[in-house]
């Protein structure tokens, strides 16, 4: 039997979503689910987790936002990976029946890398996770966010496009768009996007043109929305000053891709800024992986080349850091101007070696011996 090509895409997002769904076994909840996912790219969860849960994260995460100090991972309103320090946090990013529902929607083992805490509205522009964080194959990568308080228009809730993640993906560099210093392999995700702005107001001008509805979500406490990475989101402005809106974002891959940050990288030219990532609920670095052969370890954040290759009959997946490029070409340099006498003396070698050929008595007596073939031929 032929089995039908098929993108390496989640099947939830597949352009062939009705036979994919026909050909699995679903409950009629999850079924639901996943048509509602493919068709809108989010999904809104009531009841999914204990308000002693949510209770807990809060307690735990705000003292991190007003503890003494100079901390990295906390930037105004936003603290990254406090799930670190709070267990409550942890448990909410890694909830059995959350796991549960992203492996059906899926199909690979879910793992959160990240959470992120917000104690006011983040007013961030409309944008896709996809120009952030990506993974290939494409799209294995959903956001988590969850109300730890009543949120709504007045205290800067979310914005979000339904359907948007059907749209095609458009990297920076397709946008004549890069990042300062984006060869650095030390490169930091804090440090300035070059034109990142004209991509924001492309995202805008693009949500107008296909005619996408702007929603706003007013929710209760405890509420989660889960979008797909290409769902286009944002923060609404804040109308009430002196309002909170405490919420956890976690943002979860699936095993055995490459993950890597679309905004430092460079596919067309083979350039990916890959990331090291941690699963939040062992604690443990996830490796990479490419159609089953896995990356060698990625030592740190950085850009690097990627090459299949071929080793005692065998694929394997080659991984250059672009420190390791400049070293080669460096050392290819150097050798090159090295060479350079070592040929003009191998050349005047060789042609003195020639002149004593030729020289020689030998060579005259053949010539002299052949002088006569060599006049027949010449008649003919």
């Amino acid at each position: 039997m032929t089995i039908p090509l098929s993108p390496a895409l989640p099947w939830v997002e597949s352009p062939f979503f009705d036979q994919e769904l026909a050909a699995r076994d679903l409950s009629s909840s999850d079924a639901e689910r996943a048509r509602f996912y493919n068709r809108e790219g989010y999904l809104l969860l009531e009841g999914l987790f204990d308000d002693s849960l949510i209770d807990s994260v809060r307690a735990e995460v705000e003292p991190l936002f007003t503890a003494p100090g100079e901390e990295p991972r906390r930037s105004g309103h936003r603290f990254q990976d406090a799930w670190r320090e709070s267990p409550a946090a942890r448990r909410l990013a890694t909830h059995p029946e959350l796991m549960r529902l992203l492996s059906v929607l899926y199909e690979r083992r879910p793992f959160p890398f990240q959470t992120l805490h917000f104690s006011h509205g983040s007013e961030q522009r409309p944008h896709a996770d996809t120009v952030h964080f990506d993974s290939w194959p494409p799209r294995f990568m959903c956001g988590v966010w969850v109300a730890l308080e009543d949120v709504g228009p007045e205290n800067g809730t979310l914005v979000y496009y339904p359907g948007s993640h059907r749209l095609p993906d458009y990297a920076f560099d397709e946008l004549g768009l890069r990042l300062l210093n984006h060869n650095r392999l030390d490169a930091l995700e804090g440090e300035t996007y070059a034109g990142y702005e004209r991509y924001e107001d492309f995202v805008e001008r693009l949500m107008e043109t296909h005619g996408l509805e702007r929603k706003l979500l007013s929710v209760p406490k405890g509420t989660v929305l889960v979008w797909s990475a290409g769902l286009v989101h944002g923060g609404a402005p804040v109308t009430r000053p002196d309002s909170t809106r405490w919420s956890q974002v976690t943002h979860v891959y699936f095993d055995d891709c490459v993950y890597y940050s679309p905004v430092y990288s460079n596919p067309s030219l083979g350039d990916y800024y890959l990331k090291r990532v941690t699963d939040v609920g062992s604690g443990e670095p996830v490796g990479h992986v490419y159609r089953g052969l896995p990356l060698p370890e990625v030592e740190r954040d950085g850009a690097y080349k990627l090459m299949l290759d071929v080793e005692d009959g065998h694929d394997v997946v080659r991984l250059y850091s672009n420190r390791q490029l400049k070293h080669l070409a460096d050392e290819n340099r150097r050798l090159r101007e090295e060479d350079v006498p070592n040929l003009r003396q191998a050349q005047a070698n060789l042609e003195a070696a020639i002149r004593q050929i030729e020289a020689s008595p030998s060579l005259r007596l053949g010539r002299a011996l052949t002088a006569p073939l060599r006049w027949l031929r010449g008649r003919k």
